[in-house]
């Protein structure tokens, strides 16, 4: 898992996975509620995360292609006139 989504070096889906191991049907309601509350913020975090760098990426995407562009515009120019 990227480092991004391990907040304090935590992996949030190893914290999920061990605490389902030790078994929510042992604990109070208050506790899996507490518990549910806590795995609701984290995956909250991570899928923000994942959305978010999913758009930055798209976004940073379409800034280069253009960019891209407008370099392959210039330099079509210059050699335009370099042959004149």
């Amino acid at each position: 898992m990227p480092g991004h989504l391990k907040p304090g070096g935590m992996n949030p889906f190893a914290l999920l996975y061990e605490l389902q191991s030790f078994g929510l049907h042992e604990r109070s309601d208050e506790e899996c509620c507490d518990i549910a509350d806590a795995m609701d913020e984290a995956m909250k975090y991570v899928f923000t995360e994942l959305k978010s760098r999913t758009e930055g990426a798209a976004q940073y995407k379409q800034a280069a292609t253009k960019i891209q562009k407008a370099l392959a515009e210039q330099r079509a120019r210059k050699e335009g006139q370099a042959g004149t």
